[in-house]
């Protein structure tokens, strides 16, 4: 996700440092493990995916809403988002080293959500051993394109545990692919977009298949 920054006075990795300064030390002030085992967890970020999937969780059994980051609600379960950044101080250097990789549009963004880029190099792996420890029956999020809600999308596939995307905005043409494996769409607008955005990437697969053959042994051969 990439979001407009305006120009600042100061550097933008002093603002990235205390920004992940910041989220390291509070998540030290919401710790809690014993998160029930068997539940559907629903994943919280912000106050408009808790207004759309709370809606969900009141209605489906063995639910359980999951906040973090910026959304605080009393009597809700916190992740122990600590974990993550404590094993993201030590895996920054080498996340710092792939920024080389990333267009140049999405490197200040990143480096001024520094604790984005921190938690991105072992997000999957926290994930992997919370998620054997809950033996959730299904993980839903409301937001599939930030660096939280993908990874543990990523983890939950690679360990078998069934995931679901409930949209909590309008989509636009830029929408990323769905990762998760039911994606329930609130509208025949988004149904559409994402019929487009998946035709694209057919085509696009199609095409690349075509040129690999074209400049292969085998197709000149026949």
């Amino acid at each position: 996700m990439i979001n407009r920054y305006y120009p600042k006075k100061y550097p933008i990795f002093l603002e990235g440092i205390v920004r992940l300064c910041y989220f390291s030390l509070f998540s030290f002030f919401k710790i809690n493990l014993l998160i029930p085992r068997n539940k559907h967890l629903f994943l919280v970020w912000t106050r408009n995916q808790n207004v759309a999937l709370s809606l969900v969780v009141n209605k489906v059994d063995h639910s359980l809403k999951v906040s973090f980051h910026n959304f605080k609600e009393t009597g809700v379960y916190r992740l122990p988002e600590f974990i993550f950044y404590i094993l993201g101080w030590v895996t920054l250097p080498f996340s710092m080293l792939q920024l080389h990789e990333v267009e140049a549009r999405q490197r200040v963004p990143l480096i001024r959500r520094l604790e984005r880029l921190a938690v991105s190099g072992c997000a999957i792996y926290v994930w992997k051993i919370l998620l054997r420890i809950w033996k959730p029956l299904s993980v839903t999020v409301s937001n599939d394109h930030n660096i939280w809600t993908r990874s543990v999308l990523l983890a939950c596939r690679e360990i078998g545990i069934k995931t679901c995307y409930i949209p909590h905005g309008i989509t636009n043409l830029k929408f990323p692919p769905l990762e998760a494996d039911y994606s329930f769409l609130d509208s025949e607008i988004q149904k559409k977009i994402i019929e487009i955005i998946a035709l694209k990437s057919w085509l696009l697969a199609l095409f690349a298949l075509k040129t690999k053959l074209q400049h292969s042994h085998w197709m000149t051969f026949q």
